[in-house]
This record gives structure tokens, C-alpha cells and sequence, in this order.
């Protein structure tokens, strides 16, 4: 189970270096800065609710996490 954990993550990790820098100059390119930083802070905000929301989905479904 560790191992099919990691392999999704790095593969969301090795995606995001691709896609993030390639998005963020096509942004840049289309419209502005301000418009490309400001998407780019809205996508770090919802990345940090979904981790938020997954913690506490791993924290109900195993109890003994709570503690640690």
C-alpha cells in the first residue's frame, strides 16, 4: 500500500513541475503577471484545503492517528 501511496504522489509531483511552470508562462503570455500569480496563489489555497479535507477523511476513518 506504501508503495502505490508514493508512486501516486510522485507522479502528482513530476506533473506539477511540468504543467505548473508551462501554465503559469501560457498565463503570462495570455493575460498578465497579476492574473497568472494570483491564479497560481488560488491554486495553492485549494491544494491546502484538500489536504486539509484528506487529513481529516485518513483522521475518521483510523482513530488511532488522532493521537499522533
Amino acid at each position: 500500500m506504501a508503495a502505490k501511496a508514493t508512486s501516486i504522489t510522485q507522479g502528482g509531483m513530476s506533473l506539477g513541475t511540468t504543467l505548473g511552470p508551462l501554465s503559469f508562462g501560457a498565463t503570462v503570455a495570455a493575460t498578465s503577471y497579476t492574473v497568472a500569480w494570483s491564479a497560481a496563489a488560488a491554486m495553492a489555497l485549494a491544494s491546502a484545503v484538500a489536504c486539509l479535507i484528506a487529513r481529516r477523511m485518513m483522521l475518521r476513518e483510523r482513530p488511532a492517528l488522532v493521537a499522533a
